[in-house]
């Protein structure tokens, strides 16, 4: 078995509030994220949803931008578009 595999079968998933809590976000911004799909990877239960911690943990490193004009990997991930701006 992959150790992340093991690792999350390890820990217990954690509600938005606790994993916003952990983000350093409010639930809302993190709701927001979770519709645009710019947030943490999410399990959904019915109406429940739930975070593994070490997912909220990895999102958090894929952020870490050098400079505010550094668009990351996280950009473009999910074969999204990037505005860039252009240059004249």
């Amino acid at each position: 078995m992959d150790s992340a595999i093991a690792a999350k079968h390890t820990e217990k998933p954690v509600p938005t509030s606790q994993a916003a809590e952990e983000a350093g976000l409010s639930e809302s911004n993190l709701e927001k994220r979770r519709l645009s799909g710019d947030g943490p990877e999410f399990i959904k239960l019915g109406r429940r949803v739930l975070y593994y911690p070490s997912d909220i943990r990895r999102w958090l490193e894929s952020n870490k931008r050098l400079s505010t004009s550094d668009i990351g990997v996280s950009a473009t991930r999910k074969g999204r578009k990037t505005r860039q701006r252009e240059v004249v």
